[in-house]
């Protein structure tokens, strides 16, 4: 037996390579998982939106925009 591969006794799951298949409860929990995560950084952006305008008034740029859009992306990309 080469060194580099391990018994496949050892694996749980699915081996290495092999694609994961989703199973209903997986999907509806990585759904249930990303909405809330989406959700909370909507809030977290809403919540430091006072903060955003005074550091933009300061001249410093907060990348918070580029936070909710992110999520959004992922949202999206997972409800598809």
């Amino acid at each position: 037996m080469d060194r580099a591969t391990p018994p496949t006794a050892l694996y749980v799951g699915v081996p290495p390579g092999q694609p994961r298949q989703m199973t209903k409860a997986t999907t509806a929990v990585q759904r249930t998982t990303t909405y809330a995560l989406h959700q909370a950084t909507v809030l977290f952006g809403i919540l430091t939106l006072p903060l955003a305008l005074l550091a933009r008034r300061a001249g410093v740029v907060l990348p918070v925009g580029r936070l909710v859009g992110w999520a959004n992306e992922v949202y999206d990309r997972h409800t598809n």
